[in-house]
Order: structure tokens, then sequence, then C-alpha cells
């Protein structure tokens, strides 16, 4: 049983994160596109506003990731947010605690050290590997299950209590023959909802809305019915499960409520198009009467795909007003949307191409100076410091040899790591095709020259190393050593005609 949450464990972990760096992306593209049409928002047509706000949804749903040479993108700087784990810094303070037991009659003092700190990695690798991801899982599908109840409750209200009467079936045929909607859509009679809504091909009236005139009665199909000409019972669909993904963020619930206004407007604007200008008047009153109404419960407005507040409606009826001047700037607005959208995916959904394989044989010792150590038993320290340096993304194992001299520690580069219980943990597609990369394409000089800058950095900062071994693992195999690269402190200090431990003192010569 333990194993198998540790293996649900292990499969939300990067799901969950990823999740997580998509939400920021989101939350601030979302951000972006609310001011971006708070200041233009006479100017773009509201169908327009809704395409701009499909790819701020895209954002929350797809880890989309344009690999361009641009690196300005936001997705750059969030990168580190989806590899997050401290399963390494725990696996590393567990062995440096067991070889400092193993030692026998410790310092009180060193043993609370070590002790703490790794009841302080044990506490970081269960919360934010297991229990954060975990929580995040449960409240979803909690979310999801509560929405579908919901979309129960509300069928079974609606009822089918179907309208039969001759007037009200002509006026809804006539909306559909203006908005050319072949689909046998039916009028369904009930007292659950206050306002004309569609749900699931059934647009549902009270009987008091029965009793109004045709054109208000027609002004409230054409509504309902731009709803589903434009997909948006679909659409919103897509936005409860965007929010059940994102439940932790409340600015995305909070833009998902901006969507759903936009929709509205959206739905106006369409219907309205088939509107000549004294029913676009009737239309507008049509309008403020129902948005009058008492409002619905709030999950009967998600699930009904209502957005009605009563703060909108100044804006849906300036909207109505501003027909004409979208009708005429219809292709400059199209243009314009475009280009914003276009630049929009260029911020968010791309991530720098540019030098990543030199960014992996790199590394600037003046970061990894302050990292130095007297010794090289302190087995949790070099994990980090190796993991400062070139290769880091592809580390297998680390292994040590301190009970005699010469003191050696093995570096073993590969497609995967193994951790304590034998799992076998593969890396992301990128950081597989930067190792096949090296391996392949790297010439025998490149990877001498990459892995003895590991070395030289590694003598400089341990202070009592005397060997390390590169080992490279074949691809595609989990134990087969490809080739190995020996050095030692003795080759390379001769080699540069120094103590490399002085680089130290200057990093800048390094």
């Amino acid at each position: 049983m333990i194993d198998f949450l540790i293996q649900i464990g292990d499969f939300l972990r990067p799901i969950f994160y990823t999740i997580v760096s998509m939400s920021v992306i989101g939350t601030i593209m979302g951000i972006v596109i609310f001011v971006i049409q708070k200041i233009f928002d006479k100017l773009i047509t509201p169908k327009w506003k809704c395409i701009i706000w499909i790819v701020f949804v895209i954002s929350l749903l797809l880890p989309i990731r344009l690999n361009i040479d641009l690196d300005n993108s936001i997705s750059n700087l969030l990168e580190p947010i989806e590899n997050i784990s401290y399963k390494e810094e725990y696996k590393a303070r567990m062995a440096s605690y067991n070889s400092y037991v193993q030692r026998g009659e410790p310092n009180k003092e060193e043993y609370e050290n070590v002790t703490n700190e790794l009841n302080l990695s044990t506490f970081k690798f269960i919360a934010f590997d297991y229990a954060i991801p975990g929580i995040w899982f449960g409240i979803f599908i909690i979310i999801l299950i509560f929405f579908y109840i919901g979309g129960i409750i509300v069928s079974l209200k609606l009822g089918k209590n179907y309208v039969t009467d001759e007037r009200i079936l002509k006026i809804l045929q006539e909306c559909k023959d203006s908005l050319n909607i072949k689909k046998n859509i039916k009028i369904v009679k009930q007292n659950y909802c206050k306002t004309a809504s569609i749900f699931n091909l059934k647009i549902a009236i009270t009987d008091e809305i029965m009793k109004q005139e045709d054109y208000k009665i027609k002004n409230m199909f054409m509504h309902e019915l731009a709803h589903y000409k434009r997909r948006d019972v679909i659409f919103n669909y897509v936005l409860i499960f965007a929010q059940a993904v994102h439940w932790f963020n409340p600015f995305t619930w909070i833009l998902i409520g901006r969507v759903r206004q936009d929709m509205e407007v959206a739905v106006d604007e369409l219907a309205i198009n088939k509107m000549n200008d004294e029913e676009c008047k009737e239309y507008g009153r049509t309008l403020i009467e129902s948005l009058n109404k008492p409002e619905n419960k709030k999950i009967s407005n998600k699930m009904l795909c209502l957005a009605r507040k009563h703060s909108s409606t100044k804006r849906r009826i300036e909207m109505i007003k501003l027909k004409e001047k979208f009708n005429k700037n219809n292709k400059t607005v199209a243009i314009i949307s475009i280009i914003l959208i276009i630049i929009l995916v260029l911020l968010f959904f791309t991530i720098s191409s540019k030098d990543t394989s030199n960014k992996m044989y790199t590394f600037d010792f003046k970061n990894v100076a302050p990292y130095a150590i007297p010794y090289v038993g302190d087995s949790a320290s070099v994990r980090n410091i190796v993991s400062k340096l070139s290769l880091s993304n592809v580390i297998k194992d680390i292994q040590f040899n301190t009970r005699e001299k010469p003191y050696t520690i093995a570096v073993i580069y590969g497609e995967g790591s193994v951790n304590r219980n034998g799992m076998y943990t593969t890396y992301s597609t990128k950081n597989l095709n930067e190792y096949k990369d090296f391996i392949e394409n790297k010439t025998e000089q490149e990877k001498q020259e990459i892995l003895e800058n590991n070395a030289r950095a590694l003598f400089a900062l341990i202070d009592n190393l005397d060997e390390i071994k590169f080992r490279l693992a074949k691809i595609d195999e989990l134990d087969e050593i490809l080739v190995e690269y020996s050095f030692s402190r003795n080759e390379l200090e001769e080699k540069y005609n120094m103590d490399l431990r002085e680089y130290l003192k200057n990093p800048e010569k390094f």
C-alpha cells in the first residue's frame, strides 16, 4: 500500500508543479489581457476579446512550450518551478546521516546539526513531493464531483415539461432561422431559473417569460441561441475544468469570471448583428429588464453558462451602442487582435532554445566558490556542489570512497537515477536529449575539456579530495558504463602549475 502511494506521489508531483507554473503564467497573461482590454475596451470587438481570452485558457490547461530564440519569455523564468523536488536533497542528507553514524562516537553538537538537517530535508521531501500534490489532486477531484452533481441537479430541476405553445415555438424557429441553426432545440418550462437560459439543447423559461410580448421573447431566444451558435456551453465546461485544476489560485477564478462576462458581451454582439437599429434598442431594453430579475444560485450560473452580474449591465449596453463602429473597423480590429495574440504567444508560450546546450556544459565558478568544504565525507555538500557544475541535469549517481586514501568520488552521468527503493526514475525529454547530444555529438576533446573543468572545480572546492572519476552510462542502459574519465589532484595541479585551491582566492582565474 505504501509503495502504491509513493508511486502515485511520484506521478502527481511533476504534474502538480507543471500546473503551478502554468497557473503563474496564466495569471500574468490574464492580467495583461485584462489591462489591455480595459484600455482598448471600445476598440476591440467582443468577438475578438473572447478569442484573445482563449489563449489565456489554453495557458491554464496545456503546457505548450515553443523552442524559439527568445530570452525574455516568461516561461524561461518559471521553468525551475516545474522541477521542484526535494528527493535528491533528502537522499543526500540521509546518506550523510548514515555515514556520520557509522563512524561511531559522534560529537553531540555535530550529531544534532546532521539530525536537524535530515529532519528538515525529510519534512520538505514529504511536504513538497507528496503531501501538497496529493492535497491538490484530492480537492481537484472533489470540485469536479461537485460540479458534476450540480449539473445533474440543474438537469433534474429543469425537468421535461416541454413547451408546445405554437406562438412560442414559432418565435424560436424564427430565431433559429436568423442564426442559421438546424439543431433541434427544445423549450422547457420551469421555475428553477428565473431568467432564460440554455442547458443541454434546452432553453429554460418560466411562465412569466411566456406571458411577455413577442419581441421580448425573441430577444431572449436570440441571446440563448447565440450561446449555442458560439459553442459557449462546451467552452463553459472547459472553464469549469480550468477552475477545478487551478482551485488554489484565486486570480484564476477572478479572471475566468471576466471571461464569462466577455462571453455574454460577445453573445450580445452576435445576436444584434442580425437586427436593425430599432430591434437593437428593444434588445437592450430586454437585457436591462432580464438583469433586474433575482440572480440564480452561483452553481446554477456556472452550469447554465451565466455571468449576469448587475455590475456588467452598463458595459454590455455600451457595447451594443458600439455596433456600427465595430462593424466599420472589423478588419483593423482583427489585425490588431492577431498581432496581440502573437505577442502573447511569444511572451508566454516560448522557451529559449538559444545556447541551451552551452548552458549545460558551462558554469560560473564565482557562483560555486561559496560552497567550498574541507571534507569529501560531507556527501550532502558534495552532491550540492556537483549539482551546480556542468551536466548537472543528468547526474545518475555519486559514489564515495572516504575510508582510505586516495579519497575519491565517482560521478555517474546517465538517463536517470536509481532511488533507495531500487525504483528507476527517468529525467525529462529535454534532459535526455541533452545527454544524447553530449554522448553522440561532442568530440572526445570536448568531452575531456568539459569534465576536466568539473574536476578542477571539485578539487578547488573540496579540500581533501584526491581523485575524481566521471563515468558515462550507455544510452538506454541502466547500469552499463560506456566510458570513464579519471582525474587526480596531483596531475591537474602539475598541468596548471598551481594549487587548485587558489581559485577560491581569485575565482576570476578559473
